[in-house]
């Protein structure tokens, strides 16, 4: 496992007290736990993600209605997850069951918290889905979706154990995100990546949850973080982000080490922003 104290002074900081034994921690259900097992699993086959799906009659059915959402623009109505598979792919509907259950995680929170864990979650799914956006298909990599889509569980930490402060931070209007963690004594990267390793989580899922807001802490960033890092920025200059900060500066050195241009950024944010209506159609087929 990954030293999450390496190359900063993060762990020397005074934080919030966190009980890592505490029972109402954060815990990966262990159906995530089979989807996981099965998407990183080059043998499986589609009846092995059809059966696992089918076992939670609650999951397959917001499964279905993601894919049937304008989000994917099917012509006809798919009926069934082993259609969703085929039709959609492998690892689509995996990332589909994935969120589902994130969703699930996160809107199960004390109602105080829950528009703004609401937001939350929103954005993980944008940087889910626009980290994918950037990953070439031939890319031999980590799944970009996945890692996205779990870069910022260190939040779960705070929204299950200290609900008020998670809400005050969001309500609170400050400088960016990385000043405000220093005013409340919080750390969602340091969090997040021990939260990974927690739930036994790869690796990148480490690493990304510690990095993805200062990638070049690492000597040689892997593309999967950089893309994860611009995927971030990205989701947080279209608006969606749970806190009320300004917008964190780009580290340009990202764009070059992804030999993006930034007239490319400025074109790409200017189609997203245009395209907002995808990201409504894939959260309100879970929400």
């Amino acid at each position: 496992m990954m030293d999450t104290g390496r190359k900063d002074d993060k762990v020397k900081r005074n934080l919030l007290a966190i009980d890592w034994n505490a029972s109402e921690l954060p815990t990966l259900p262990k159906v995530a736990n089979r989807l996981l097992g099965i998407l990183n699993n080059e043998d499986a086959l589609v009846k092995d993600l059809a059966d696992c799906i089918d076992k939670d009659p609650a999951l397959a059915t917001k499964i279905l209605k993601a894919a049937n959402s304008a989000f994917y623009a099917m012509r006809f109505e798919i009926t069934s997850i082993h259609q969703a598979i085929v039709l959609l792919g492998f690892r689509e509907i995996g990332r589909i069951a994935l969120s589902s259950l994130l969703a699930d995680r996160l809107l199960s929170v004390a109602p105080i918290a829950k528009s703004h864990a609401t937001a939350l979650w929103k954005h993980m799914t944008a940087v889910a889905v626009l980290a994918k956006e950037l990953t070439p298909r031939d890319a031999l990599e980590p799944d970009a979706y996945t890692l996205g889509l779990l870069h910022d569980i260190g939040w779960l930490i705070l929204v299950s154990q200290a609900p008020d402060v998670f809400v005050s931070m969001c309500e609170e209007k400050g400088p960016n995100t990385l000043e405000m963690e220093r005013l409340w004594a919080t750390d969602h990267c340091l969090w997040g990546a021990k939260l990974a390793e927690k739930w036994g989580l790869p690796e990148p899922f480490q690493i990304v949850s510690l990095r993805h807001h200062d990638p070049f802490q690492e000597v040689e960033p892997p593309k999967y973080l950089l893309r994860v890092a611009l995927a971030d920025y990205a989701a947080k200059a279209l608006g969606v982000s749970m806190l009320n900060t300004e917008q964190n500066e780009l580290d340009y050195r990202i764009l070059k080490a992804l030999s993006f241009s930034e007239d490319w950024l400025s074109d790409w944010l200017t189609t997203l922003q245009g395209n907002m209506d995808r990201f409504d159609a894939i959260w309100s087929a879970f929400i």
